[in-house]
C-alpha cells in the first residue's frame, strides 16, 4: 500500500473520547496494523490519532477511507475480485436476466446492476465474489473442485488455507 502524505486530523488537539483526561494528537505511524472488511492488513504507513495520555490510537474518518481505498486496489491487484465487465458478460453468457442472476448467486437485483455498472466495489460481498469466479471457472473448464477453488482464491487474499479432505475413491 501507498504512503500517507501526514495531514492534521480534525481531532487534532480535541479531548480523548476513551479517557477523557488526554488530548488527541495527529501521528504518522509505520507498518499499522488493522483490519478491513474482516482481513488483516498491514498498512506501510498512516495518519493516526494518538491521545497523549491513553495511547488510544486509531485513523481519522479520512485516514480510514484511504485505507479501504487501498485494500480495495491491492485486491484488484491480485485479481481476487471480478470487475464489472466479467459480471455482466458471465450473467450473459449463462442467458440469465439480471434478477434471475442477483437470486442465482445470492445477492439483490439492485446490488448486481451497481456491481455491473461499476458504481459498487464486489469487496463488500466476499461470498458472492467467490460464487462468480466458481461460476466462470466452470463456464470456462468444466466441474469445480470446490475446496481446491477455495484454497487458490484465498492465496489471493493472502491466506494460506490447509483443508482437511476426504480421501477420493
Amino acid at each position: 500500500m501507498k504512503g500517507c502524505a501526514m495531514q492534521k486530523s480534525r481531532l487534532d488537539g480535541k479531548k480523548c473520547e476513551t479517557c477523557n483526561k488526554g488530548r488527541y494528537r495527529t501521528t504518522p505511524t509505520k507498518n499499522y496494523r488493522t483490519k478491513v472488511r474482516g482481513f488483516p492488513v498491514v498498512v506501510p504507513e498512516a495518519t493516526l490519532v494518538i491521545c497523549d495520555h491513553c495511547g488510544d490510537a486509531y485513523p481519522d474518518r479520512k485516514e480510514r477511507q484511504r485505507i479501504e481505498a487501498l485494500f480495495d486496489q491491492q485486491l484488484a491487484d491480485r485479481e481476487a475480485l471480478p470487475s464489472g465487465e466479467e459480471i455482466r458478460a458471465l450473467r450473459e453468457e449463462m442467458g440469465l436476466a439480471l434478477a434471475d442472476f442477483a437470486l442465482f448467486i445470492g445477492t439483490t437485483r439492485n446490488s448486481l446492476a451497481d456491481y455491473e455498472s461499476g458504481k459498487r466495489s464486489l469487496a463488500a460481498s466476499r461470498s458472492t465474489a467467490l460464487m462468480l469466479r466458481a461460476l466462470r471457472r466452470s463456464m470456462e473448464k468444466g466441474p469445480v473442485d470446490v475446496l481446491d477453488f477455495l484454497e487458490e482464491e484465498g492465496r489471493k487474499w493472502g491466506l494460506e488455507l490447509e483443508i482437511r479432505k476426504p480421501l477420493r475413491a
